[in-house]
């Protein structure tokens, strides 16, 4: 009986706090992860777009199109 209320009140602690670990893991990498695109969005405007005759932009659909339009 002993080691079933241990076991028992382990795990509801554990699983209360595993809620709360979960979205804050969740926010970090979230918040990480929107960091990072925002730099990628600031060196492709500042940098590469103003070069674009010399550097290879990636996905870019209206040079894409117009390409294949005077191709």
């Amino acid at each position: 009986m002993v080691a079933t209320l241990a076991i028992g009140t382990a795990a509801r602690t554990l699983t209360a706090i595993s809620d709360n670990v979960a979205a804050v893991t969740v926010l970090l990498q979230t918040g990480r992860d929107l960091a990072i695109a925002a730099a990628g969005l600031l060196y492709d405007a500042a940098y590469l777009r103003p070069r674009r005759d010399t550097h290879w932009i990636l996905l870019d659909p209206l040079v894409a199109q117009r390409d294949a339009d005077e191709g």
